[in-house]
């Protein structure tokens, strides 16, 4: 399913009234409809079924009216507030007043006089009804909508938002001042990224998207075209050359189950361990071995044929007692237990002779394995994981990726905030306040898939393509987990996954598997090797399309 801008909705809707000849009023019947049949499902059993609405100006109020008229229809006792002056009020919601006050449905102008009466409302109600800004909204909500919200807040009774919680952020999800607690948000057309991202996600409580009659051409799910392999790895090398003044960005998507089913590589009944291919894994230090081990252990449990991990020539009898199935290849090392500069000659060496690199678990930061980092990645010809210490060895601004961003292979880099924010040269709160523009952004500039992980995840291409995660839970805040996922990439990749898809579906099937641990283990007690270990589990039901769906109202 796509997710859109407020910009971009905007833009849907325009062209379902003008190209479609749908009448705007049509599309906000649909939306008010949507509203009230979730009130009236959430409603508890009551002799009363009070509902208080609290309306804007613009056409979210307008939803809200439709909603309060279809409510008393119903039989529900419905009062509205009006946070703004009514002649004020766009042209469809001064048809949606003039239909209520002729039913007889109480409006009432929310001010000085009328706060008082609003809040014993609000408090004597059995449900709340948030239609006061919709996407349209920039900035700190002020005068009588941050009042409304403050009512809306203290109130102690549930609230249903239409379209997004007031005063979130529809392309961010950040809140610059009062916002809307929403228990259910009920979102029109398509979901917002704003509802993806925190702290919005948090705000919009249990997310419904309810289709309001937009033409499928506009909002159909066929975003992502299944392609030859050979296509999409073709797409995946390609560079951003958009001017100026092409307005099309390319789409956001919510990675859903069946998504991630058509993205998985197939698994022939006739193959064998080189059918699915040969991971290199270069990783571990001295009292780091545990990352590199994950990592492999990653590789292995999404189907990769064969794994070989390389790391200082004293871990290997660790390596080999842990992991019985993979090879081990012993590399050039300092003193101190991490890599020496020669070990960059071995990688390559062997990564002649395996299928993609995964890179940079548990390295260390030592001068000497940042030079080995630099040079394996200056004279790769096979995909790339770039993952923690590698991360590091790029350096605060991350010029090196600039500079060879013409490289030949394709190259996937795996970031949590605080190692995005060294290879930006910004703060964490600079990365958490817009983690999918910046990861767009990035990816272009470095010609790299970027893997920004958080809650969610976010994955963008250097052709502007980006996917928000559905997957995962704090279940995943532990040690070693992201060092699973970076050799679960580079696992697909070996399988023959364009660079791409690998990074999407890894990244969903890695977070499914951490919900399938916590589930069995409670959240709380969820380690790495839990994760690798439920990766089989969450890959089968990948490929059946099973896992968490967005709640959808008439898809």
């Amino acid at each position: 399913m796509k997710v859109v801008t407020a910009a971009e909705m905007r833009a849907i809707d325009r062209r379902a009234i003008e190209g479609y000849g749908i009448p705007s009023l049509i599309l906000m019947e649909h939306a008010g409809l949507a509203g009230a049949r979730r009130c009236g499902r959430e409603l508890q059993p009551s002799r009363s079924r009070r509902v208080t609405i609290f309306a804007g100006t613009g056409n979210n109020g307008g939803d809200g009216l439709v909603a309060a008229r279809l409510l008393t229809n119903w039989g529900a006792r419905v009062r509205v507030f009006l946070a703004g002056e009514p002649e004020r009020a766009s042209a469809e919601t001064k048809t949606q007043l003039a239909v209520a006050r002729e039913l007889g449905i109480d409006v009432v102008p929310l001010g000085e006089g009328s706060l008082q009466k609003a809040k014993l409302n609000a408090g004597a109600a059995d449900l709340l009804v948030d239609a006061l800004l919709g996407t349209g909204s920039r900035g700190a909500p002020r005068g009588p909508v941050a009042a409304a919200i403050e009512i809306l807040n203290g109130a102690g009774r549930p609230v249903l938002a239409v379209d997004i919680p007031s005063g979130v952020d529809a392309d961010t999800g950040a809140v610059p001042g009062a916002a809307v607690r929403a228990q259910w948000t009920v979102t029109l057309g398509l979901p917002k990224v704003g509802l993806l991202l925190p702290p919005g996600r948090e705000l919009a409580g249990h997310l419904v998207v309810a289709d309001i009659g937009l033409p499928r051409a506009l909002v159909g799910e066929g975003v992502v075209e299944e392609a030859s392999g050979a296509d999409r790895a073709a797409s995946d090398k390609a560079a951003s050359t958009k001017g100026a003044g092409e307005a099309a960005e390319p789409p956001t998507v919510l990675v859903e189950p069946d998504l991630v089913r058509r993205l998985l590589p197939p698994r022939p009944a006739t193959g064998h361990k080189g059918t699915f291919g040969h991971v290199f894994v270069a990783a571990g230090a001295r009292g780091m071995s545990g990352a590199a081990m994950l990592a492999a252990r990653g590789a292995q449990r999404v189907g990769a044929g064969l794994v070989t991990l390389a790391g200082p020539a004293s871990l290997l009898p660790v390596f080999a007692g842990s992991l019985w199935e993979a090879l081990t290849r012993p590399l050039p090392e300092t003193p101190e237990g991490s890599l020496a500069p020669e070990a960059a000659a071995e990688i390559i060496q062997g990564l002649a002779r395996t299928d993609v690199l995964v890179i940079g678990p548990g390295l260390s930061r030592t001068e000497g394995a940042g030079q080995v980092v630099r040079l394996v990645l200056e004279a790769a010809q096979r995909p790339v994981v770039a993952d923690a210490d590698a991360l590091f060895a790029l350096g605060e601004g991350a010029q090196f990726l600039v500079r060879t961003r013409a490289r030949p292979y394709p190259l996937v880099l795996t970031p949590h905030p605080g190692e995005m924010a060294r290879l930006c040269a910004l703060s964490v709160r600079d990365v958490l306040a817009d983690p999918l523009g910046l990861a767009r952004d990035r990816a272009r500039a470095w010609q790299a898939i970027v893997v920004l992980k958080g809650a969610p995840t976010v994955v963008a291409a250097p052709d502007g393509r980006a996917f928000i995660n559905s997957t995962g839970s704090a279940a995943l805040a532990t040690g070693g987990t992201g060092d699973v996922l970076a050799g679960a990439i580079g696992g697909l990749l070996a399988q023959g996954a364009p660079p791409l898809w690998a990074a999407v579906a890894a990244v969903y099937v890695h977070g499914l598997a951490g919900d399938l641990a916590a589930a069995a283990r409670g959240p709380a007690g969820v380690v790495a090797g839990d994760v690798a270990d439920q990766l089989p589990a969450a890959l089968a039901q990948a490929r059946a399309g099973q896992g968490p769906l967005l709640d959808r109202e008439g898809y």
